[in-house]
């Protein structure tokens, strides 16, 4: 549709929208009915209850997050845990989103009222592009993360298109300052470039990566859970206890970072605190069949 309205006519062409509309509409409508199978998975997989963010704080964290990670990607994660802010920076988010949406409404009133320049329409559709894209992920359904990079793959294409026109477009007006511009570029190219390498240095082995990760989301559960495994199997076992801990901390209901732990008292020899870990895995994560079986075998070693 954003299509349609920048570079069409929509009465002219409205008829040929209606099958899109209808194949998302199913598709909607499919999904919405398996929204309680993945508020299922969300709290047998990763020990989280069904919450959403107050759509006033997800929207304008969301978009400027994606915008400062696509034009700057140095807080990249798996798991972006460290969604708090300052009210300072919370309001500068929100005027950044403010000022997307102020540009995309812009472009759309001018081409309603055939005033938009090619440039400007172009914009309009990937600005919208990156909008719509991104929109399934701001529903306030609390079955999404706040901030996934994931999700903003495709949107990204919307911003970096539209950077790249508006740059175009700047060059061609100020021609005399054109060098100018291919050193700006040039500088770019070399900065994410750089930090390309850096973070492809992160991705080396799983260690690497998590040693990374938890650098930039330190409240990732997930994260301490797994890098708990990492001292594990480097036999550092008073680090891979303090990093349960730590995962259980910050999920007191984290089932797997407890039987974990019970594993990891149970290769120093610690069966009593393995017992009381494993005891507690099960507690809160009944369908660990692993639990139930090595808690087993150590009560059938003790005799009991």
């Amino acid at each position: 549709m954003a299509g349609v309205i920048a570079f069409g006519a929509l009465k002219k062409s409205w008829l040929k929208l209606v099958p899109y509309f209808l194949i998302s509409a199913g598709w909607f409508l499919i999904n919405f009915f398996k929204l309680e199978l993945r508020a299922a998975s969300l709290q047998q997989d990763f020990y989280q209850n069904q919450s959403g963010a107050h759509p006033l704080f997800q929207i304008p964290v969301s978009i400027s997050y994606y915008l400062q990670l696509i034009f700057w990607p140095d807080k990249l994660s798996l798991y972006q845990t460290e969604m708090f802010f300052s009210s300072t920076e919370y309001w500068l988010r929100f005027g950044i989103t403010v000022l997307l949406l102020a540009i995309i409404i812009f472009t759309f009133i001018k081409i309603l009222i055939k005033k938009a320049s090619q440039l400007e329409r172009q914009i309009f559709f990937w600005l919208s592009f990156f909008i719509i894209t991104v929109l399934p992920t701001l529903l306030a359904f609390g079955l999404a993360w706040v901030v996934a990079e994931r999700y903003a793959y495709l949107a990204g294409l919307g911003i970096m298109v539209s950077f790249v026109l508006l740059w175009h477009g700047l060059n061609e007006k100020f021609y005399e300052t054109k060098k100018m511009y291919w050193l700006i570029g040039i500088l770019i190219i070399l900065a994410l470039g750089a930090r390309t390498i850096t973070r492809n240095r992160d991705w080396k082995n799983q260690d690497t990566l998590w040693l990374a990760t938890v650098k930039v989301a330190p409240s990732g559960h997930v994260i301490h859970n797994n890098l708990g495994d990492m001292y594990g199997r480097w036999q550092q076992y008073d680090k891979s206890i303090a990093e349960y801990k730590t995962a259980i901390v910050i999920q007191p209901n984290y089932a797997d970072a407890m039987h974990n732990l019970a594993n990891t008292y149970l290769e120093i020899g610690n069966v009593e605190q393995a017992i009381y870990w494993y005891a507690q895995a099960i507690k809160y994560g009944p369908h660990l069949w692993q639990s139930y079986q090595n808690l087993g075998a150590i009560y059938y070693q003790l005799k009991h």
